[in-house]
């Protein structure tokens, strides 16, 4: 949001409070379900002296909370989830105010960590679009502290705020992690090419060109042969070859 600060956005707005504040269906009933079974097992084991029948209806509550806890994270995740499709949609459409408004409900009320992870994606690219790389690195904290993050989400911050190198020392040290995927490795790659490390930038085609689709590498190529460099292109040539021989093997065995 051009000229909105960063604070006020993240204030939990009118719809977001509406949002986290509905109740799951059915809640209300499990909660007294709950409470009865509670009260049902205090008064057989302390009055009755009937410990098994008290064992029952503990058993039986906790049954029923986690029923209702269930049913609670389902509901939440699903309000979560409309509200991240909103939040994409009014990114898309450019409206990034009520795109993040959007988001930032989603994320108040996800109970899984893949919505709440896709929610503050959606919040750390509107910040990145707007230039406020401040609040996107906050936003990426918030998802740091509970695990990994993309890398491509952390180099692109570094990148809006002009400072290529840190985007590249971003990818480099998540090399190797579970998160440096297809779109790290050729998000790095295009980073060393755009800083002409052209050795540099063939070496990680290489050791990442299973993860590279082949129309990613063919572009390299003939970048390369354009720049007139030709040996690090006919390098990427027969390494594609090769991995291509490879995959139809593999195939035909199969």
């Amino acid at each position: 949001m051009p000229g909105t600060n960063p604070k006020a956005t993240a204030d939990p707005s009118p719809n977001s409070r509406q949002i986290a504040e509905a109740p799951a269906p059915g809640l209300a009933m499990s909660l007294a379900g709950v409470m009865a079974c509670e009260v049902t097992a205090s008064l057989l084991v302390g009055l009755q002296r009937r410990p098994m029948a008290g064992i029952f209806f503990v058993v039986l509550g906790v049954a029923i909370a986690f029923d209702c806890l269930r049913r609670y994270r389902r509901h939440a995740d699903a309000i979560a989830g409309d509200q991240i499709q909103a939040a994409t949609q009014l990114l898309a459409d450019g409206s990034h105010a009520a795109a993040w408004e959007a988001a930032d409900a989603a994320a108040r009320v996800a109970a899984g960590r893949r919505l709440l992870d896709a929610a503050l994606t959606i919040m750390v690219r509107i910040a990145i679009a707007e230039k406020r790389c401040q609040t996107a690195r906050e936003v990426l904290g918030r998802m740091r502290a509970h695990g990994l993050v993309d890398p491509c989400l952390e180099a692109a911050i570094e990148r809006a705020d002009g400072r290529a190198d840190r985007a590249r020392e971003a990818l480099e040290r998540a090399r190797g992690l579970k998160t440096f995927d297809a779109g790290a490795a050729r998000l790095l790659v295009e980073l060393y090419a755009e800083a002409d490390q052209l050795d540099r930038a063939v070496q990680i085609a290489l050791a990442h060109l299973d993860l590279l689709d082949v129309h990613d590498v063919r572009n390299m190529i003939a970048s390369l042969e354009a720049w007139d460099e030709p040996q690090h292109a006919a390098t990427l040539v027969m390494a594609l070859t090769i991995r291509s021989s490879r995959t139809e093997r593999q195939i035909r065995i199969s």
